[in-house]
């Protein structure tokens, strides 16, 4: 891919002798293949030295569900600002003096390079936070904000791409029509766009949007999100009330799954999510990366990341299922994102 494009990622897999290809957990084995430095102004070389990347460890910490995140997480409920009145953090120290030592590392080379002129995410956040006026006390845009965003960006872009494409490859390997629709679809765009598909094609892949969204609600790599109910809310047909204030746990995956609004929901439809069908769905009923003010702030870099690595894939590879494929995913348990249990396997083989 050319232009603008060439920051999106490769894909990378490492392939196993006469079984396929698999993913394997947090920072595993199938992942965007390129320096992470693209939206944040950080590099990480977890492709050419995998095995002394420091943030394939933290990427693994920071994904999983251990005894002091879910009693983060009781505390939290029990009341929001017991926890930290306790002293406690949702990450482990190794995670979070790591983050904070990436931003401070980075914030502080931009402060030096006088003559930089990168525009990164990063970059548009220090510029944000030089202009706010007032008492530093009043800030919004602090360091910890921006480590918090740093962190959104870092996680987005491992786990979640990689988890998501992995489910859309097993699905495209067991609907090869799906596959061949997509790859016509491909083959179409590049044809417009004179062999290459650039950065602003990606919007004329409407099919491929399809194939996300489906694969996304199939398997919603945030299987719940917690909400805070900011009015008194009855529920429907019935008596009772939320009261303001009250901590909720919303199950995207019980949605996502739900007969009533995604017939067969066990089936991979990408036609569910067509023009003519979008009306179909009701609202609030599909919620990959949440909704209002708290979405996923990095949603539009995890989906260009998602598509870019499936155009790359089906265009140079037909997917198949093999004797090692699962017949049906088991997920682990030990993280708070949607992941399978041990390795997919599939069996790719390179397109004339």
């Amino acid at each position: 891919m050319r232009g603008r494009a060439e920051r999106s990622p490769a894909l990378a897999l490492r392939c196993s002798r006469g079984n396929g290809t698999g993913h394997q957990g947090p920072g595993g084995q199938l992942h965007d293949g390129r320096d992470r430095s693209r939206s944040d102004g950080v590099q990480c070389n977890a492709i050419r030295d995998p095995e002394n990347c420091t943030m394939k460890e933290v990427a693994q910490r920071m994904f999983r569900s251990d005894f002091r995140f879910a009693f983060f997480q009781f505390l939290e409920m029990v009341h929001p600002k017991l926890p930290r009145l306790l002293g406690l953090t949702p990450r482990d120290r190794m995670v979070q003096d790591f983050l904070g030592q990436v931003t401070k590392d980075a914030m502080a080379m931009k402060q030096q390079d006088a003559h930089g002129d990168r525009k990164d995410f990063l970059q548009l956040l220090m510029k944000y936070s030089q202009e706010e006026d007032g008492d530093a006390q009043d800030s919004i845009i602090t360091e910890g904000v921006i480590m918090g965003v740093i962190a959104s960006f870092l996680s987005a872009g491992l786990e979640p791409v990689s988890a998501t494409v992995t489910f859309a490859a097993y699905e495209l390997a067991h609907n090869p029509w799906v596959q061949e629709k997509l790859f016509n679809e491909i083959q179409a765009v590049k044809k417009e766009s004179g062999g290459d598909i650039q950065f602003d094609d990606l919007k004329k892949l409407h099919y491929l949007d399809q194939i996300v969204n489906e694969t996304l609600r199939k398997y919603p790599i945030a299987p719940a999100l917690a909400r805070k109910c900011t009015e008194a809310f009855q529920v429907p047909n019935s008596k009772i009330v939320i009261e303001k204030g009250t901590s909720l746990m919303i199950s995207t995956w019980g949605l996502h799954r739900d007969p009533e609004y995604f017939p067969e929901p066990e089936k991979f439809d990408p036609e569910r999510f067509s023009e003519k069908n979008l009306d179909k769905i009701v609202p609030g009923t599909y919620l990959p990366f949440g909704e209002g003010p708290r979405f996923c702030i990095a949603q539009r870099l995890a989906l260009m990341d998602v598509k870019t690595m499936l155009v790359t894939l089906v265009s140079d590879y037909t997917l198949h299922p093999c004797a090692n494929t699962v017949k049906r995913f088991k997920m682990d348990v030990h993280y708070f994102t949607l992941s399978p249990d041990g390795e997919v396997r599939l069996r790719l083989k390179k397109r004339n």
